[in-house]
This record gives C-alpha cells, sequence and structure tokens, in this order.
C-alpha cells in the first residue's frame, strides 16, 4: 500500500531550532525525523490519535545517524521516509535529509535518487509497537497492518 513508497515532507529550519553554530542543533534532527514518521502515517491513513485510541504506541528502539552537512536557517530540505523491513512488532526505516530545489508537498513516491551532492543526513531506526498501558512489546493492530499493507 502506501508506505511501500518513499514518503516526502518537505521542512524549512526555523530559528528555534539552531544551535550556536546557525545550524540545526544535533539532537533537533531526531525531532525533525519524528515530524517526518508522524506525517507519513497520518498520510497513508493512521495518525498517532489513532493509534493512541486504540491503545498503541510506536517508540524508537534504535537509532543510527549520519550527519554529513550541516542545515542552515531558512533551507529548505526535504526528509524521505523509506520503510525497509516490518516485523510483528517491529519497523526498520530509513530517513534522509536531502536538498531539492523544486516545490513539492507532503506526499509519497515511488522512487528517489539519493546522491553525494543532495544528501545532508541519514538515519535507519528500528521503531517498535507498544502497549500504552504496560509499555512492552505488542503486535502491530490491524489497522496499521493495512496501512503498511503487511
Amino acid at each position: 500500500m502506501k508506505l511501500k513508497k518513499i514518503h516526502m515532507y518537505p521542512f524549512t529550519v526555523t530559528f528555534d531550532l539552531l544551535d550556536a553554530g546557525k545550524a540545526l542543533h544535533h539532537p533537533n534532527y531526531l525531532i525533525v525525523l519524528e515530524r517526518a514518521r508522524a506525517a507519513a502515517l497520518t498520510l497513508a491513513g493512521l495518525s498517532d490519535m489513532e493509534l493512541w485510541k486504540l491503545g498503541y504506541g510506536i517508540t524508537v528502539a534504535h537509532v543510527e545517524l549520519q550527519y554529513l552537512k550541516p542545515i542552515r536557517l531558512g533551507e529548505n530540505v526535504t526528509i524521505l521516509t523509506e520503510l525497509l523491513d516490518v516485523g510483528s512488532a517491529t519497523l526498520e526505516v530509513r530517513q534522509s535529509i536531502v536538498l531539492l530545489e523544486n516545490d513539492h508537498k507532503n506526499s509519497f513516491v515511488q522512487s528517489f535518487s539519493r546522491t553525494k551532492d543532495n544528501l545532508i543526513h541519514d538515519a535507519k531506526l528500528r521503531l517498535c509497537c507498544v502497549d500504552l498501558e504496560t509499555l512492552r512489546p505488542r503486535r502491530f493492530p490491524d489497522q496499521l497492518k493495512q496501512v503498511m499493507a503487511i
């Protein structure tokens, strides 16, 4: 279904996210990546709020980050979110921040070519589905499986 495609999330760096060097502060990369993942799920048909109502949450279990170039105030970048693998209660996701010259909206595309010229940041994440009461791993709900076409 939709998450078999690459989600594109446009983002502009704002003053509140900067460090003393006038670039995106390193912990704020995780915040921006989280916004993009939430937007991808919502666009695919299942928001965080809907998951919470069902008693589920998605947490980050593991992160690998590679900072390649700084992102400066006012720069327009795109966050690509790509589903790599799905387990019964885990997701492997690749998220890349790239520079794009043309305008686009929050959308899904079939493919995207990352190059050394456009790649700014690259991350691989393992996400885990949890029960909101116990915070223990839990199999994905049917609604999420349908969105991911598991």
